[in-house]
C-alpha cells in the first residue's frame, strides 16, 4: 500500500545507454574502417517539472560562450595588473594589455597566440642589454649565465655567504617539486625554463610596444642591472681616438666608401679591423671587445627585421630563420660581397690562404651549386663584419636605427622563408620524424670521419656516406647522399 502522498511523486527514468565520455563525438570505427553514426540519446523530461522562460534558443546557446569570455577577462585583468605594477609614473610610453597577455602565454594553453615570437625577440634584446656595459660583471652578482643572482637580494636567512651553509636548519627537508598540482592558494609549480621563457617574452613585449627605452625599464624592474652610461661611450670613443696606428694611404677613406658610412672616430673603425694576431707585432689593441658588442647588435637589428616582416610564420620557423641570417657564414658572405676582406690586418699566413680560398670558392660557385666539401669560411670574417657594427654603434652613440641603416643593404638579401636552405641531416631528420622513417647513424672516427647513415623504407634501405675532417661536415654528406637517393625512390613510384 501506498499513501496519496507518495502516489503523486514524480518519478523520472533517462531512457537509453548512459553518456560515456570516453567515446569521440564523431562516431567510432568499426572493424573494416568504415566511420559509424554516433547512437542518438534520448531523455524525456515530464513538463510538470519544466519552467517557462521567454528566452530564444540562440540567446541561451550564446551563453556556452561565458566561461571562455569570462575567462578571457581574468586574463587580461591580470596582465594588466602586471602592467600596473611594472609601469613607473615617469614614463612616456603605453603596453597593451594583449601585448602583455601574449607575453604570459604559453603553447599550452591551446590559443591561438602565445610567448614563442615575442620569448625570440626578448631573448635578443636580454642579450644586448648585457653586452653593452663597458664593465666587467660582478662575480657576486653573476654567477653564470642563466642562474640566479646572489647579490643585492638579501639571503633570508640571514647568513653572510655566497653558499648555503650545511647545517640542517638551513636545508630543505622536502626537495621534491609537483609541476602541475595547485596548492591551497591556488597556485602552481612551473618549471624554471618556462618563467625564463616568459622573463624574455615580457622583455619583448615592452620593446615592440616602447621600444629599447621601455625594455630597459622592465629588465631594471625584475632587478637586472642594465644601466646604458653615455659615459661609457665618450670613454670608448676617447679611447680609440688615442691609438697610434698610421693606415697606409686611403685606407680608411676606401674602406669607408665601401660601408656607406664616414666614421667620426676613425680609430673604431682601425680597431674593428685588426685581428688579435697584430698585438704579437706590438699593436696594442684588436677587435675582439667589439666583435662581442657588434655580435649582440646585428642579434637585434636582424631578429627586429625578421619580427616585423614575416608575421605569419610560425616561431619554428622564425627561428631558423634568425639561426640562418645571424651566422657568422652570412657575414662572411656579405663582407666578400662588398670586397671587405682585404681591409682586414692580420698577421697570419694560414688565415691569409684560407680567406684566398674562400673568396675563390664563393666567386666560382652560386647558392645552388655550393656543396658541404668547399672550404669553411674563415670566422675571422664574419667577425670583422660584427666589430664594424660594435664599432658604429658607439660611433652613433648608441643609434640602432642608423646603424640598421647603413647595413641593411650590407646584410642583403636577407633570408626568407622562400630561400631558406635547411643543414641536409637537419632536413632528414624532420623527414624521418614526419613519415615514420627509422635511421641509424655509424660513426668511424680518425683523421677522416667517415659516417654512414642506413634509412630504412617499407622495402628498400638506403644507404649514404660522408667523408671529411670534421664531423658535423661528414653527416652532412652522408645526409645529403641519402636525401638524394630518397627523392628517386619517390620519383620511381607508379603515379609519381
Amino acid at each position: 500500500m501506498t499513501s496519496a502522498a507518495e502516489s503523486n511523486e514524480l518519478f523520472l527514468s533517462a531512457l537509453g545507454s548512459p553518456v560515456h565520455m570516453i567515446i569521440p563525438e564523431f562516431g567510432t570505427s568499426s572493424c573494416d574502417g568504415l566511420v559509424n553514426e554516433k547512437t542518438q540519446i534520448h531523455v524525456f523530461v515530464p513538463p510538470e517539472i519544466l519552467v517557462y522562460i521567454n528566452v530564444s534558443v540562440d540567446v541561451l546557446r550564446s551563453f556556452y560562450l561565458l566561461p571562455a569570455l569570462m575567462h578571457r577577462l581574468e586574463s587580461l585583468m591580470l596582465a594588466s595588473q602586471l602592467r600596473g605594477e611594472i609601469s613607473c609614473p615617469s614614463s612616456d610610453f603605453q603596453i597593451s594589455t594583449s601585448l602583455i597577455l601574449e607575453a604570459l602565454t604559453t603553447l599550452r594553453c591551446c590559443e591561438s597566440f602565445s610567448m614563442e615570437r615575442l620569448e625570440l625577440l626578448g631573448d635578443s634584446v636580454l642579450k644586448y642589454a648585457g653586452y653593452i656595459r663597458d664593465s666587467a660583471f660582478d662575480p657576486r652578482r653573476w654567477v653564470a649565465p642563466g642562474h640566479r643572482s646572489i647579490h643585492p637580494v638579501p639571503c633570508e636567512c640571514g647568513v653572510d655567504a655566497l653558499e648555503v651553509p650545511l647545517d640542517a636548519q638551513f636545508q630543505t627537508v622536502d626537495m621534491k617539486v609537483k609541476v602541475g598540482v595547485c596548492c591551497d592558494r591556488g597556485h602552481r609549480w612551473l618549471a624554471s625554463k618556462t618563467i625564463a621563457d616568459c622573463v624574455e617574452a615580457l622583455i619583448g613585449a615592452y620593446y615592440v610596444g616602447g621600444g629599447l627605452v621601455a625594455a630597459l625599464h622592465v629588465i631594471k624592474w625584475l632587478g637586472i642591472d642594465a644601466e646604458l652610461e653615455p659615459t661609457s661611450v665618450l670613454e670608448a670613443i676617447t679611447r680609440a681616438s688615442l691609438h697610434s696606428y698610421i693606415p697606409k694611404t686611403n685606407e680608411i677613406e676606401t674602406l669607408e666608401s665601401k660601408l656607406g658610412y664616414i666614421f667620426s672616430t676613425k680609430g673604431l673603425l682601425q680597431e674593428a679591423i685588426t685581428h688579435a694576431s697584430e698585438q704579437e707585432a706590438g699593436v696594442g689593441y684588436c677587435y675582439q671587445r667589439l666583435e662581442f658588442l657588434g655580435d649582440s647588435v646585428l642579434d637585434l637589428l636582424i631578429t627586429w627585421h625578421l619580427y616585423q616582416s614575416h608575421t605569419d610564420i610560425d616561431p619554428g620557423k622564425l627561428t631558423d630563420l634568425r639561426g640562418a641570417a645571424v651566422s657568422n657564414e652570412n657575414f662572411a658572405q656579405a663582407a666578400v660581397r662588398r670586397n671587405i676582406q682585404p681591409n682586414l690586418r692580420h698577421c697570419s699566413g694560414l688565415l691569409l690562404s684560407q680567406i684566398a680560398d674562400y673568396v675563390r670558392s664563393l666567386t666560382e660557385s652560386t647558392e645552388t651549386t655550393r656543396t658541404l666539401e668547399e672550404p669553411k669560411c674563415p670566422k675571422a670574417l664574419g667577425d670583422m663584419v660584427e666589430s664594424i657594427a660594435g664599432a658604429m654603434l658607439i660611433d652613433t652613440k648608441l643609434h640602432l636605427d642608423d646603424v640598421w641603416r647603413i647595413f641593411k643593404p650590407l646584410l642583403s638579401p636577407i633570408v626568407t622563408p622562400d630561400n631558406l636552405v635547411l643543414h641536409p641531416l637537419r632536413k632528414l631528420n624532420e623527414l624521418c620524424d614526419s613519415l615514420g622513417y627509422f635511421k641509424k647513424e655509424i660513426f668511424n672516427e680518425g683523421e677522416i670521419v667517415h659516417v654512414e647513415i642506413r634509412l630504412q623504407l617499407e622495402d628498400e634501405l638506403l644507404i649514404g656516406e660522408g667523408y671529411h675532417r670534421n664531423r658535423k661536415a661528414a653527416r652532412g654528406q652522408a645526409a645529403k647522399s641519402v636525401l638524394k637517393k630518397l627523392e628517386v625512390c619517390w620519383c620511381s613510384m607508379p603515379g609519381c
